[in-house]
């Protein structure tokens, strides 16, 4: 049995490796013919500015007031 599950294992790992060759000659091959095409598409297009908003400085609590919410006193 495990001379028969090794060469299955090795039958189903070769098949892999092809599959995964076939698909990136298939993917080699499809940048290739159209790099032309996406020369043209990739360009940037110009950047819209927009207007920076302000900004809002953080809330920020008194050290005294933080105190004495933790303690519990009011």
């Amino acid at each position: 049995m495990t001379a028969k599950d090794g060469e299955e294992k090795e039958r189903k790992q070769e098949q892999r490796q092809e599959s995964l060759k076939g698909t990136l000659a298939a993917v080699l091959q499809r940048n290739q013919s159209a790099p032309q095409k996406r020369e043209r598409s990739e360009e940037p297009a110009p950047a819209k500015q927009q207007p920076a908003a302000p900004k809002k400085k953080p809330f920020e609590v008194p050290e005294d007031a933080l105190r004495k919410v933790l303690k519990g006193e009011q």
